[in-house]
């Protein structure tokens, strides 16, 4: 492939303790965590909204245990609770959902609250390293190109973005050479109480009730359907697969709505319900994870391992969707596993000394990450990078030289339950539902 370099003076348009890349919930909570332990902190998200897939991409619901993971997310919950737009506590639901729309304006608010600086509109295109540090960090903004220097770094881009941009080992898709986890498109469709004229636009396949994509549909107050689909086969991290996947999600959409329409789903026929919106980009489950200190196996997650530098807890069962089907066929692979540890060293690049991840691009093979890669467990990562980013400037080491019980002391003192089998209700909650069944 053909090469190009730019070379050109570019302004210092901040310089934080901590930058944040990414303000999906696992950089929410980073940069709340670590302001609230003293840093001056930079939140960089590309979209006007924070949330990354809960708002952005509309995937209302909160999976993993939502109690005990710590300070800022259980602020973000009690918030969202104050004003009704979350469900109550239940250990027995995958899923605890809450109103997107309201989500990101909860989650902007709380965020500006505690300090931390955003800049909207922004999204990483390089990084300067200098050895085992990144020294630079280049964002397009409105405003043109701008350096941004750092002391310490969390990506929680959800694609390790900025470690990839700044040279760290990173790895997508499956080790092995396999398919992606695959995406889902979000949209609404409201009852409009009077019959509806379908469309099916040309170029948009035909479903019948044995090929439609995996489907999930949640009714709402006031006449609203909220729906969850199926899109197959596409890289997340390859600038003309997601446009790909983005254009083949809409085309998918147009013949889910036709087909709910005129067919009908799980009994129902919705003829009276008409498009109302769209979420603005796809919903990906995976794209890079980067190569850390340290690599969270399958085996450890299906055995439930308990870690000397455990730093978060994961609740969520294996949730490995088949990325070469589009319909439901069982899904994939749904095994419950015990609750285990997350280290802090998967939170580390190898090699780095100044930069920290949170989030599905944590360092793990792809049938673990299925499991570590939800909101719930996402905000407890990003909990953690937070306080250690801010620990680490303090004692003026890397993140990786933190005294680990003080690290591990400050989490529980800022509401982290680092104990696996306290969380270890939200499983047994959830199999005692489906023995119910």
């Amino acid at each position: 492939m053909e090469q190009a370099t730019y070379s050109r003076p570019l302004p210092i348009i901040a310089a934080p303790d901590v930058l944040v890349v990414g303000a999906g919930l696992g950089g929410v909570c980073a940069a709340v965590s670590a302001a609230q332990h003293g840093a001056k902190v930079l939140l960089v998200e590309e979209f006007a909204d924070l949330g990354g897939a809960a708002t952005v991409s509309g995937v209302s619901g909160f999976c993993g245990h939502t109690v005990g993971v710590g300070r800022a997310f259980d602020e973000i919950v009690e918030r969202l609770s104050r004003i009704g737009a979350i469900e109550a506590y239940n250990p027995e639901r995958d899923a605890r959902g809450f109103e997107p729309i309201y989500a990101a304006y909860v989650l902007m608010d709380y965020v500006l609250e505690q300090g931390v600086e955003v800049l909207l509109h922004a999204r990483v295109v390089d990084a300067l390293r200098n050895g085992d540090r990144i020294d630079l960090v280049i964002v397009s903004t409105s405003g043109g190109l701008g350096a941004v220097r750092p002391g310490m770094v969390i990506d929680a881009t959800g694609d390790a973005d900025l470690i990839h941009a700044a040279g760290f080992l990173t790895v997508s898709g499956s080790e092995e050479g396999g398919l992606p986890l695959p995406m889902s498109l979000c949209f609404s469709m409201w009852d409009a109480h009077e019959p509806q004229t379908p469309w099916l636009p040309e170029g948009c396949p035909r479903y019948t009730a044995e090929t439609i994509p995996m489907t999930s549909i949640s009714r709402k107050a006031g006449g609203r359907i909220d729906v969850k689909m199926k899109v197959i086969g596409h890289c997340a991290v390859d600038g003309r697969e997601l446009t790909a996947a983005e254009i083949e999600a809409r085309r998918q959409m147009m013949a889910l709505v036709y087909f709910l329409q005129t067919v009908g789903y799980g009994g129902r026929i919705y003829d009276t319900y008409r498009l109302s919106s769209v979420s603005p980009h796809i919903g990906v489950r995976e794209g890079r994870r980067i190569v850390g200190e340290a690599v969270l196996t399958t085996d450890d997650v299906r055995r439930g391992r308990r870690w000397e530098d455990g730093i978060a807890v994961g609740t969520y069962h294996i949730d490995y969707h088949w990325p070469d089907v589009l319909q439901r066929a069982g899904t994939g692979i749904t095994d419950p596993v015990p609750t285990y540890h997350l280290p802090l060293r998967m939170l580390i690049p190898k090699g780095s000394k100044n930069a920290l991840v949170a989030g599905r691009c944590a360092s793990g093979e792809q049938l673990a990450m299925s499991s570590f890669r939800v909101m719930a467990t996402a905000a407890a990562m990003g909990h953690a990078a937070g306080i250690c980013a801010a620990m680490a400037l303090r004692q003026g080491c890397s993140p990786g030289e933190v005294d680990i019980s003080a690290l591990q002391k400050a989490l529980q003192e800022a509401g982290a339950v680092l104990d696996p089998d306290w969380h270890a209700v939200y499983q047994a909650s959830k199999r005692k539902a489906r023995e119910a069944r």
